[in-house]
């Protein structure tokens, strides 16, 4: 759409060039002040509508804008609860309601998804990779997302082979069509396994920044005993340390409005390949 300014003088319509030479010769220094309440759709002024814009436009712009819109409703709308009340208490009347405001929750959405677009890393991918995974109902730990992801984009041959997303991963023996987390074992040096790949650090990071929005209820479990059966006495008897989580209601408000997260997720790991070796 392109900006067309039309500029009057009592009546008369001026063209740019006339305007500006008139502007030219006041000695006014105040900026000239366009309400574009005048000249747009009444649902784009809406927080929420330019927030969900944002996302559907994968704009930054956008959702910094709606937080704008939502910060300045919310001081209109302390200054609305303070007139009331000054007013006698018999004027007061109650509506009740039956949704809780989603104010404080639109602002989080916006810096949730400002962070990640202007901001892709793997802390930000992380957050995401777990966001489109993840619900409200069942708990899923770090591993699973990281292994989803693996083999999402394993089956897609239009998906690079070097990508980082794929370091320490293998084959699967029992399906050579899957990916399984590598583990530390004889030949298998420390930097190889998935505990140190780009994949964990970036769900493990992620759960962390899912955590500071309150997208995510998380609990703490213990597994005991090693992955493979033929693993020795000490592996049986180890004690390991992990997390679960699920979506909370805010997470899964948010995972239906970023339609795209999926995208987002994949353009990232597209373009982190894996240096080749000397």
């Amino acid at each position: 759409m392109s900006m067309d300014l039309l500029f009057k003088l009592n009546g008369v319509d001026l063209t740019d060039a006339e305007a500006k030479q008139l502007l030219s010769t006041s000695n006014k220094t105040t900026p000239i002040t366009i309400n574009l309440e005048h000249h747009l759709d009444a649902q784009v002024m809406n927080a929420q509508e330019l927030f969900a814009l944002s996302v559907e436009k994968q704009d930054a712009a956008l959702a910094s804008l709606a937080w704008k819109v939502a910060s300045e409703k919310t001081g209109s709308t302390a200054t609305k609860a303070a007139v009331v009340k000054a007013r006698p208490a018999k004027a007061i009347r109650k509506i009740p309601s039956t949704k809780k405001p989603t104010l404080l929750r639109l602002i989080k959405k916006a810096d949730f998804i400002q962070e990640c677009v202007e901001h892709p890393s793997y802390r930000t991918v992380g957050a995401a990779m777990i966001l489109a995974q993840a619900n409200t109902e069942t708990m899923l730990a770090l591993r699973e997302v990281g292994s989803h992801w693996a083999n999402e984009f394993w089956k897609d041959e239009k998906f690079p082979e070097s990508s980082l997303l794929f370091k320490g991963f293998k084959n699967d023996p029992l399906d050579s069509r899957a990916l399984v987390p590598m583990e530390r074992e004889s030949g298998v040096s420390r930097n190889e396994t998935y505990w140190v790949s780009p994949t964990y650090l970036s769900v493990t990071t992620g759960l962390k920044m899912m955590q500071e929005y309150g997208l995510v209820t998380t609990e703490v479990r213990w597994s005991k005993g090693a992955r493979k059966p033929e693993a020795d006495q000490r592996s049986l008897s180890t004690t390991r340390k992990y997390y679960v989580f699920k979506l909370t209601a805010a997470g899964k408000q948010l995972k239906d409005e970023w339609g795209d997260v999926e995208k987002f997720v994949r353009n990232f790991w597209h373009s982190r390949k894996q240096q080749k070796a000397a």
